[in-house]
């Protein structure tokens, strides 16, 4: 019994060990990659020093609605606000100008808003699964090479026991950094995503007002809601 109990213990220890490089590797790629959502993140916040415009927007809105108004889909596409510092509200006002130009915008808004908050998530999704698995790989990175730096201790061997504690220590320190640049990026790049949905919302709500036409009337591009309808319902 004692035996297996040993081969158990030396199985374990030579999983954990083998399990050092790809720690390393893993960790190293995820410092790359929050390092690069850092540098975006920087990048969109000089953008939108520097770009962001609301009474801009605002005012190209309500040119849009009043195009709209006038059934005029295709100017009321073309005014709508370019945005140059936010890939996800970009996104999500291409789709709106797209169904201005259908026709079909009072179908697609409410598809539209819940299309940006999943795209919103998503780039979230990044930062924050780092925020959790930075510091668990900077522990991981700290406690595996542990093994080998007391059996160098019980030998003697100080400059193996020295440069396993290095490593160890630098491993806390690169996972720990990982961590709080993750959890930094998720902070506020959550902060100003959900402005960038409050404005989405609120050009939505105001093309739909717009979009009216006397109480309970809705004005469409000729033909282009049957073509809409026809092709949901082939689905």
């Amino acid at each position: 019994m004692l035996s297996y109990g040993k081969e158990i213990e030396h199985l374990l220890y030579v999983i954990a060990t083998n399990l050092f490089y790809p720690v390393m590797i893993v960790e190293i790629l995820a410092l790359v990659y929050v390092l690069m959502e850092f540098g975006g993140f920087l990048f969109e916040v000089v953008g939108r020093r520097f770009y962001r415009d609301f009474a801009k927007f605002e005012e190209n809105v309500f040119q849009a609605g009043r195009y709209m108004q006038d059934n005029n889909w295709d100017d009321a596409a073309q005014a709508l606000p370019d945005i140059k510092y936010s890939n996800l509200l970009r996104e999500a006002i291409n789709l709106s100008r797209q169904a201005l130009v259908d026709g079909t915008f009072h179908l697609k808004s409410e598809k539209i808003m819940q299309t940006a908050e999943i795209m919103s998530s998503r780039q979230l999704q990044g930062p924050r699964v780092l925020t959790r698995v930075g510091p668990m790989l900077g522990l991981m990175g700290t406690l595996i090479p542990l093994g080998p730096a007391l059996q160098a201790l019980t030998k003697g061997d100080l400059q193996t026991l020295a440069n396993n504690l290095t490593i160890a220590f630098v491993t806390t320190v690169i996972g720990l950094l990982i961590g709080g640049f993750g959890y930094a990026v998720n902070l506020f790049k959550d902060s100003m995503q959900s402005q960038d949905l409050s404005d989405l919302e609120y050009l939505i709500t105001i093309l739909i007002q717009y979009n009216r036409q006397g109480e309970g009337q809705i004005c469409t591009r000729e033909g282009k809601e049957e073509e809409y309808l026809t092709a949901m319902e082939t689905r």
